[in-house]
């Protein structure tokens, strides 16, 4: 339950406390992106996912690391995502999902590839580059579709 305070309720709170914020951005912002364009310099919510919260990639990568109440609570994650999207667009606030890739972290362990530097690099990479297409989604940290 820890685990999906975390990864769920928490989020969750946090979008409802920051809407009025969050619009407040994007109606300031919209002069500068005529057109309605939805990105992270008018208002955005990036949520933190992963590959494992896949349900179509489970049998692939279910072996490596076979956490239920993690794997869950970020599928979960997923759909507050898209269910955000869906709710938010109408006032231009971008909502996505992105995975950070397996980072060096105390979660991660000391065999992942990434340092936090690297992967927080490529995301803020790919965040610049977000626009409407890309609210309601899953993305890896170099912007490509993940299936839910």
């Amino acid at each position: 339950m820890e685990v999906y305070e975390t990864n769920v309720a928490g989020p969750f709170l946090l979008a409802k406390m920051f809407l009025p914020l969050l619009k407040k951005a994007a109606d300031g912002n919209s002069e500068k992106h005529k057109g309605n364009t939805m990105s992270c310099r008018r208002a955005a919510i990036i949520n933190i996912s992963t590959l494992i919260s896949s349900m179509e990639k489970c049998s692939e990568t279910f072996h490596v690391a076979p956490m239920y109440a993690y794997r869950t609570s970020k599928a979960a994650l997923n759909m507050l995502t898209c269910c955000l999207a869906e709710d938010f667009k109408t006032h231009n606030i971008l909502v996505t999902a992105i995975h950070p890739g397996w980072v060096r972290t105390e979660l991660g362990g000391t065999e992942a590839p990434l340092t936090t530097r690297d992967s927080v690099l490529s995301m803020v990479s790919v965040m610049s580059f977000l626009g409407n297409k890309d609210s309601g989604m899953l993305l890896d940290r170099q912007g490509n579709t993940i299936p839910w």
